[in-house]
C-alpha cells in the first residue's frame, strides 16, 4: 500500500519539477520502511522491483511526459529482468535509486538500476521494456522525440548485447 502513496507523491512533484532536456541519469532518494522488509528484517525482493517500476515513471515524469503517456494510453511494459542483490537494505536506512537508459532499438529499450547508500552497491538490476499504444509497439525514439529528446542512440555494452542474445535464446527454448 505504501507505494501508492509514494507514487502520489511522485505524480504530485511532477506537476512542478522541472522537465528534463537531456538523457542523464536519474536519481531518486528513498527510505526503507519497516512495511518493506521481510522476515528476515531486510528490504523484501519484490520492493526492488516495485521500486524499480516507480522509479521508471519518476524518468517519464521528469521527462515531461506522464500525463500525455497516459491520457494516450502510451503503457511502458516490462518484457524482461535481471537482478543482483549484493548487500541487504536494513530497516530506516536511506538509500539511493539510480535509472539510466543505456541503449535501445526498434522494439525494446534498456535500463540499468542501481541501489547505493552511502556510496557502496547493494543491487544493480537490468531491465528491457516496450512501449505499447492500442497493441502496437511504439518505438523508444518516438517516446523521446515526444519528450523534445533529439539523442544519438548509445552503443550497447558487451553485458547488454549478451543479455540480449540470452533473451533470444529463451525464446528459441
Amino acid at each position: 500500500m505504501n507505494l501508492y502513496f509514494r507514487l502520489v507523491a511522485l505524480i504530485l512533484r511532477s506537476l512542478w519539477m522541472k522537465k528534463s532536456t537531456r538523457l542523464k541519469t536519474w536519481s531518486r532518494k528513498f527510505r526503507v520502511m519497516p512495511w518493506d522488509c521481510d522476515i528476515n528484517f531486510h528490504m523484501t525482493n519484490s520492493r526492488y522491483i516495485a521500486l524499480q517500476d516507480l522509479a521508471r515513471t519518476y524518468v517519464i515524469a521528469e521527462m515531461g511526459i506522464l500525463g500525455k503517456m497516459v491520457s494516450d494510453k502510451c503503457l511502458p511494459i516490462l518484457g524482461a529482468q535481471e537482478i543482483s542483490y549484493i548487500k541487504a537494505l536494513k530497516p530506516f536506512q536511506t538509500f539511493e535509486l539510480t535509472t539510466e537508459l543505456v541503449f535501445w532499438d526498434d522494439k525494446y529499450y534498456y535500463m540499468t538500476h542501481t541501489f547505493l547508500s552511502k556510496g557502496k552497491l547493494y543491487a544493480k538490476s537490468t531491465i528491457r521494456g516496450v512501449f505499447v499504444q492500442n497493441g502496437q509497439v511504439v518505438p523508444t525514439r518516438d517516446i523521446l522525440k515526444m519528450a523534445n529528446l533529439e539523442v544519438e542512440n548509445p552503443e550497447p555494452d558487451a553485458k547488454i548485447k549478451a543479455w540480449i542474445k540470452l533473451l533470444q535464446e529463451k525464446k528459441m527454448e
